[in-house]
């Protein structure tokens, strides 16, 4: 079962990176304020978004709703991880791109990426990613959080209007 870990900050082959990490629901709920990125920001969330990992779970899902054989889970359904595949959610929640909103490490090893679709109703995923063999990321889980609808709003709207940007998303 995957937990939910404690933001940290990130690191990356022992280099300290910014990665945008919004503090979204602080943003959201607070000030309901749109966001707003410095130029520094901005080539730090892009450097995020151009890893392995955020590129596996882009092909991952792209694989899993083209229907390609013997995926696996987190794609197909599990008895025993009911609900928590990706096919057992409504195609258009997860058929296009989506934010970046957090990585946070993972005690079993890997990260949790936390993404939010850009299409409503912006679900957001904590999505493990393993990376196998330290070389190959595979994505091991697929987990739709359970924030409210409204809260999924608030922070969609604090995104505007980089959300509907291509550079923004994958």
């Amino acid at each position: 079962m995957i937990e939910y870990p404690k933001w940290r900050a990130c690191v990356f082959s022992g280099t300290k990176r910014l990665v945008l990490i919004l503090a979204l629901q602080v943003v959201a709920v607070q000030s309901h304020a749109d966001l707003s990125l410095t130029a520094d920001q901005k080539r730090d969330y892009i450097a995020s978004l151009d890893t392995s990992q955020v590129q596996a779970i882009r092909e991952y899902i792209d694989n899993c709703l083209s229907g390609s054989d013997d995926i696996g889970y987190p794609c197909e359904v599990d008895s025993a991880h009911e609900g928590k595949s990706i096919k057992e959610q409504p195609r258009d929640h997860v058929d296009g791109r989506f934010a970046l909103l957090r990585i946070d490490p993972f005690r079993s090893g890997g990260e949790i990426y936390v993404v939010m679709f850009r299409n409503p109703p912006h679900l957001v995923a904590h999505i493990w990613v393993y990376e196998l063999g330290g070389v190959r990321p595979v994505i091991r889980s697929f987990l739709v959080d359970k924030m409210s609808s409204d809260k999924r709003l608030k922070i969609a709207r604090s995104l505007q209007p980089y959300l509907q940007e291509d550079w923004f998303t994958r």
